[in-house]
């Protein structure tokens, strides 16, 4: 049965090098922005574990919220929800009044290490993961009409145990701290005065060389502390 809506795939590149192959898209797009709905991003979706599915950007759009829940039927996909989640290619469309929702399942200790490799795949678990989106992007392309973009000027807080702080950290990362593109209004970072090309080295009395290290002081220091 032929979609109600056009589907366009997309494989991005540059993300970690600050989101320049979605943004270059949004500015020119294959196709209209007015007549984009929608933006599903998937983004390590290939760990799942117990924790279950990281689903951001649900508060993104006024409908989404009871689509997750109507598709969530069979219980054997345990999902988070969460509102806007920073950090890959659906924020450059999220900016661009789209609403977006993002797929997750956790950091991992190989990212970005040559240990990350199709073995360390739960393939089960991936085509788990897109048989529920399948079913979610059905229920959002028979929409009557658009999802209705919801602006959040206080973006929610990650999955997990981390707190929030409220970066989006360019990803690619050095060995001598991990930079930042972007604050989010209002959040933690925005108040301790954090702004974009900061460099953070250190939270508390961990070291921050890189996304992990981040992630790290994240989990170490719960949400209300000051460090």
């Amino acid at each position: 049965k032929r979609p109600a809506r056009r589907l366009v795939f997309i494989a991005f590149s540059a993300e970690e090098r600050g989101l320049i192959g979605s943004a270059h898209y949004v500015e020119k797009p294959l196709f209209p922005l007015d007549k984009t709905v929608t933006m599903l991003n998937f983004d390590m979706i290939g760990r799942l574990r117990k924790d279950g599915l990281i689903l951001g950007g649900v508060r993104t759009a006024k409908q989404f919220a009871k689509l997750v829940e109507a598709v969530t039927i069979d219980g054997k996909l345990k999902v988070k929800t969460s509102g806007p989640m920073g950090g890959s290619d659906h924020t450059s469309f999220y900016r661009k009044n789209i609403p977006a929702m993002n797929f997750f399942t956790g950091m991992t200790k190989e990212y970005h290490t040559p240990q990350d490799d199709f073995e360390t795949i739960n393939v089960a678990g991936a085509a788990q993961t897109i048989d529920f989106a399948e079913r979610l992007l059905i229920q959002i392309a028979g929409l009557p009409e658009r999802p209705v973009y919801v602006k959040s000027a206080k973006p929610a807080r990650g999955g997990g145990q981390m707190a929030y702080l409220g970066v989006v950290p360019d990803y690619a990362g050095t060995n001598d701290g991990l930079r930042i593109t972007d604050v989010n209004a209002e959040s933690p970072a925005a108040k301790g005065g954090l702004k974009a090309d900061d460099v953070i080295i250190k939270i508390g009395e961990i070291t921050v060389a890189d996304i992990q290290g981040l992630a790290d002081g994240l989990r170490k220091y719960k949400s209300g502390t000051t460090v």
